[in-house]
């Protein structure tokens, strides 16, 4: 009886040695999957300015070669659609991420030389230049990332912003100068338009065809 008790304990011990040297494994595999190293760059026009995502030196703008860059301004910056190089201006998305793990989204001015950042418009997705030159941005909404149309939070965020539509719809479509960064046109968008929409209204016409 006691050698039967005293096996059966054994095979206990062992079970649960073995359960947890699996879930040890598990969570090592999980932690290490999360922590691949990442590193993306992009640059910015012809310039030797970049912008790169790295888990190993951080997210910002960088001088120089790719393999050699040096950071210059700290930040996540948006690339391709969500930037835009005009002379000594670089006009781009910056994105935050609260405690709340909403992505807010501003469009700041940077200064190609100095690295002098500036805020321009908050709760405002840069979406590229129309056909005539004028920079055009999505101004008081928010990220899709956000699921608007469903996230309570998001809910909670448009009280304090009363300009932000609680539905995620509408919003205000701005043109602006890239010579000051001044709106020279707006127009309220009372629906959420896709990107290939988008870019038919507004991206591929010049501002006085849009205006009309």
């Amino acid at each position: 009886m006691n050698n039967a008790k005293f096996t059966l304990n054994s095979a206990l011990i062992i079970l649960i040695i073995a359960a947890a040297l699996i879930f040890f494994v598990m969570i090592t595999l999980f932690d290490l999957a999360n922590f691949l190293p990442m590193n993306l760059y992009y640059r910015v026009g012809d310039t030797d300015l970049g912008v790169r995502y790295s888990s190993l030196e951080g997210n910002g703008l960088f001088k120089g070669p790719e393999k050699t860059c040096k950071k210059v301004l700290e930040g996540n910056f948006g690339y391709e659609w969500g930037l835009v190089l005009d002379g000594n201006s670089i006009y781009t998305n910056e994105y935050e991420t609260t405690s709340f793990q909403m992505v807010l989204c501003s469009v700041v001015r940077i200064d190609a030389e100095t690295y002098e950042k500036e805020v321009l418009f908050r709760d405002t997705i840069l979406r590229g230049r129309c056909a005539s030159g004028e920079i055009v941005c999505v101004k008081d909404a928010v990220m899709d990332a956000n699921f608007p149309k469903t996230n309570s939070l998001f809910k909670l965020y448009s009280i304090a912003k009363p300009r932000i539509d609680p539905a995620g719809g509408a919003a205000t479509v701005i043109f602006l100068d890239p010579a000051t960064g001044e709106i020279v046109w707006e127009v309220k968008e009372t629906s959420a338009l896709n990107d290939k929409q988008f870019k038919a209204f507004y991206l591929d016409k010049t501002l006085e065809e849009v205006k009309k």
